[in-house]
């Protein structure tokens, strides 16, 4: 195989999250010509979740990184486990090349903390669309995955708007704020409250079109501030929903497709 398709696919496995440790490891399995292979990787943002790319060989004799499966450990309860499919880049009506795919990290996000992600899509007319990508822990495809959800009606900066944070009296650290919840992580953030200022994190909820706000001890707190007066009696019961269907209603969905 020429060195430049070898070269593609290693950079593909590396930017889906997979780092440069592997490297080495696939070029080597590569050049031994294996029919298939899969590549197991530690990702260092959590010990208990284990990450696998998987890469086969077409009768051609050209490897494709089609997948990779992502496992989360979690204490006193199954494991959470998902496929993570890796599609090919496209091209919309302008011709500008557009990646859909999952990164690891973004894939953990979904799977370890029931959030959502940010992506563009294109539509039948090759339209590019963005939309808040989350897993649905009810639901299974034929092969065992939690299908997915897109939603495209959630506001993220006007929902942060709601909320008197420091962060976004400053354009950059809102740049930064924005794009990390974005990328499905809990961000951690300053809010200005009853004339004092609580350190806090924030995740974007686009399932109930709200921002879910954790205080500094880990609890859920208030979705929104003074003015608003929504409850903590209905965050709390919004997060247990949403940990109902991720815990109970996922782990037996999974059961009924054979996989433990």
């Amino acid at each position: 195989m020429e060195a430049k398709y070898v070269d593609r696919l290693v950079n593909q496995v590396k930017y889906a999250g997979f780092g440069e440790s592997k490297e080495m490891e696939i070029r080597s399995r590569m050049a031994n010509n294996e029919p298939s292979f899969s590549v197991l990787y530690q990702p260092d943002f959590d010990k208990n979740c284990q990450a696998t790319a998987n890469i086969r060989r077409s009768e051609k004799g050209d490897y494709f990184f089609n997948n990779y499966d992502v496992l989360v450990n979690r204490e006193g309860a199954e494991p959470l486990k998902q496929t993570f499919y890796v599609d090919k880049a496209q091209q919309d009506k302008d011709g500008q090349w557009l990646n859909s795919n999952i990164s690891l990290k973004e894939g953990y996000n979904m799977l370890e903390g029931g959030r959502a992600v940010l992506k563009e899509y294109l539509t039948k007319e090759q339209e590019r669309y963005q939309a808040w990508t989350m897993l649905d822990f009810k639901n299974t495809d034929q092969h065992g995955n939690f299908k997915i959800i897109k939603k495209t009606d959630f506001d993220l900066v006007a929902k942060l708007s709601e909320h008197n944070l420091k962060e976004l009296a400053d354009p950059e650290k809102k740049l930064q704020l924005i794009e990390s919840l974005q990328k499905g992580n809990r961000q951690q953030a300053t809010r200005q409250f009853n004339g004092k200022e609580e350190k806090i994190s924030i995740e974007a909820n686009p399932r109930f079109k709200t921002i879910k706000i954790f205080a500094a001890n880990g609890r859920v707190a208030q979705h929104q501030s003074e003015d608003k007066g929504q409850s903590e009696n209905q965050t709390n019961t919004e997060k247990l929903k949403e940990d109902n269907a991720r815990n109970s209603q996922g782990r037996s969905a999974k059961r009924g497709q054979g996989i433990s």
